[in-house]
């Protein structure tokens, strides 16, 4: 494989995989779960109750995200945050980019 190819291939691929990141990075901004594991490390369950979400999706999300590093996910299925995730917090990217809620 040529160096063009191997650029465009990479490419294609950051395509395909943008909704894959996309969509569950909005759901843990809008639910605002990197200032709720600000505050210590949690399960899906506990994280679902505080933000009254249905577990087993956001098990679903929150192993997606940990798998980009933007959580930690421990063998208790704890998560936390990790530097990453930190810039999501209330105030740092979520005011750069738009994403505060206006009610």
């Amino acid at each position: 494989m040529t160096i063009h190819e191997k650029e465009a291939s990479e490419r294609v691929m950051q395509w395909l995989t943008a909704n894959w990141i996309n969509q569950p990075l909005y759901v843990v901004t809008k639910l605002g779960i990197s200032d709720i594991l600000a505050e210590s490390s949690l399960t899906a369950e506990q994280l679902a109750e505080i933000t009254g979400t249905y577990y087993p999706y956001l098990y679903r999300v929150m192993r997606t995200l940990a798998s980009t590093g933007l959580f930690y996910e421990s063998e208790g299925a704890e998560f936390s945050l990790s530097d990453m995730g930190e810039v999501l917090r209330e105030g740092k990217m979520r005011s750069i980019c738009g994403l505060q809620s206006s009610t």
